[in-house]
């Protein structure tokens, strides 16, 4: 962290005063790189609603280098971070948050449910065919049913679309053996798969934790 600007951002958002960490936002929003991303992220875990709501339209305004980091904190973190994190995702439309959002159906928290549902059909109506069932390859078989039921909801009245989604063979396939009903951490571990898929497959600069 050789940049004095991010080392004066980060000190402030370790401040108790809200208007000093609503500061540290303003200056990473104006700085390249992954630190300051990644500063952004962290003050969606911050308890206060106001520096979220900060912090969501700069993340936002961050553009596809933001997905990858997103996804990989979307399965963790108190559950106002996990909310936070699918209203950005709704606002990116990024067709590689549609299986996570769709795991993040079984969150137990109802706002993260309800952000994520939100995301997820901002996402879809967005994204082509192809990339919607790439996506599933690694879901179980029921969670695959599921997934192309909520894939119908959304695309009601784009039926061309649809047809190019229920064509895939991943819809046809075995899949992963269904063990969520025995297993309660069955979900948290799909939506790890899941993730781990889209990274694997895009082409973005990994971000270190933070």
């Amino acid at each position: 962290m050789n940049n004095p600007r991010i080392t004066e951002a980060v000190e402030l958002l370790k401040s108790r005063d809200l208007k000093k960490r609503m500061t540290a936002l303003d200056l990473a929003q104006n700085l390249e790189g992954r630190e300051a991303l990644a500063l952004l992220l962290k003050a969606l875990h911050d308890q206060s609603w106001t520096l979220r709501d900060h912090a969501i339209p700069k993340i936002i305004a961050k553009g596809p280098q933001a997905i990858i980091p997103i996804l990989r904190h979307l399965n963790s973190g108190v559950w106002f971070t996990r909310a936070a994190l699918a209203q950005v995702l709704h606002s990116t439309g990024d067709h590689r948050a549609a299986v996570p959002l769709f795991l993040l159906f079984d969150d137990s928290n109802k706002s993260v449910v309800e952000e994520a549902q939100k995301a997820f059909k901002a996402v879809v109506l967005r994204a082509d065919p192809e990339t919607l069932g790439e996506q599933a390859e690694g879901l179980s078989r029921s969670q695959r049913d599921h997934y192309l039921g909520c894939l119908r909801k959304e695309l009601n009245n784009q039926p061309q679309k649809l047809s190019r989604i229920q064509d895939r063979e991943f819809l046809n396939s075995d899949g992963a053996e269904d063990n969520s009903q025995s297993d309660p951490g069955a979900s948290l571990q799909q939506l790890r798969k899941a993730v781990k898929a889209v990274l694997k497959q895009s082409s973005d600069v990994e971000y270190d934790e933070f």
